[in-house]
């Protein structure tokens, strides 16, 4: 079974957050996945990377750190300032820089989660099903795809998510995936 990959962004302030997303994700997670998670770090301290690897379950959990300043391409230019959104907002665009080729799927996650259920129905959900879209999508007429997805807990209860595809690629390149 392959690893599920989930990148998430977060600085210093929200390490702890980041911390209660893993264990919730750890939690529910069939004992025979495991998981790679790509941190993309934005001026963590050592003392909370520490305190974090010192949290995770290991056996399941593999973190990777990827500095935001060696994904961001020269010369892109980020609408921050004190009105605007934080640097971590903007840090899932830059996924196809550093996340290996031969990864062929991830999920992003925003660190202000808790994970309630296995993570990897999310992770499988099959968003072939809307092959209009995508195809429009991929050839760039569609700027982004969404849809409503229906999720059936063993118990019967229902959980409704709204699943929304965006382009990661880079400028100028022909897209060949997407997350």
């Amino acid at each position: 079974m392959k690893p599920l990959t989930i990148v998430v962004a977060s600085d210093n302030h929200y390490i702890v957050m980041l911390a209660a997303l893993i264990k919730s994700i750890e939690a529910h997670i069939s004992k025979s996945q495991k998981i790679n998670i790509y941190i993309i770090e934005n001026q963590v301290k050592k003392s909370s990377i520490k305190r974090l690897h010192n949290s995770i379950n290991s056996d399941i959990t593999t973190l990777f750190w990827v500095k935001s300043s060696e994904i961001i391409p020269q010369g892109t230019k980020l609408p921050i300032d004190k009105s605007s959104f934080p640097l971590t907002i903007y840090l899932r665009l830059f996924i196809p820089y550093f996340i290996p080729k031969e990864i062929e799927k991830v999920l992003y996650l925003d660190i202000d989660m808790i994970v309630r259920r296995d993570i990897k129905e999310l992770f499988d959900t099959d968003i072939q099903n809307n092959i209009v879209n995508n195809t429009q999508f991929l050839k760039g007429n569609n700027a982004k795809i969404s849809f409503e997805k229906r999720y059936v807990h063993k118990d019967g209860n229902i959980i409704w998510g709204n699943i929304t595809i965006s382009p990661l690629w880079k400028p100028d390149e022909k897209p060949q995936t997407y997350f």
